[in-house]
């Protein structure tokens, strides 16, 4: 497929000319320009760009329950696109933990969290990664914090168990 554009160079020596690449498809695109004065003397030249319109993929690995023994460290696995970055935002509705990374080449972030300052209940973690084109992904995963320990109280029964005595 092909796009055409011509345009005059203004008074500023530069020129902008809009093309229409939406019937292209994503990948290597080669543009050739050429620059000819009004004495017919040309210039030309050719480069490539890359077309990226697809949102890079994202996976979230967290453990769904906050309890007594991850609340410290709580360490999901985010995993995207290499040289891509990646945000996440934490909250409980009144505290948020933000954090961001590049993903240079292991396309994996495994934050530690301190979650300790977050109240118990419903938690949003929210992780967007953009690829290197501003193409966003988002992935929205629904947690409960639970640190409390259970309670309660309970009775026995009769008096004996199996032949054994029953005691309280």
């Amino acid at each position: 497929n092909q796009s055409n554009g011509m345009d005059f160079v203004g008074s500023s020596g530069t020129v902008v000319v809009p093309v229409d690449v939406t019937g292209l498809i994503d990948g290597p695109l080669t543009v050739s320009i050429t620059l000819t004065n009004g004495a017919g003397n040309s210039y030309a030249t050719t480069l490539t760009v890359t077309k990226d319109t697809v949102a890079p993929p994202l996976s979230v690995a967290a453990p769904t329950y906050i309890n007594i023994a991850n609340v410290s460290t709580y360490q999901p696995i985010f995993t995207g696109e290499t040289d891509g970055t990646v945000s996440y935002s934490i909250t409980d509705g009144s505290t948020t933990l933000t954090g961001t990374k590049f993903f240079n080449g292991s396309g994996k972030w495994q934050p530690a969290m301190s979650l300790t300052s977050f109240k118990n209940g419903p938690v949003t973690l929210t992780v967007t990664e953009n690829d290197p084109a501003g193409n966003p992904t988002v992935v929205v995963v629904n947690l409960v914090k639970d640190t409390a320990a259970p309670s309660g109280s309970f009775t026995v029964a009769g008096t004996s168990i199996n032949g054994a005595v029953a005691t309280t």
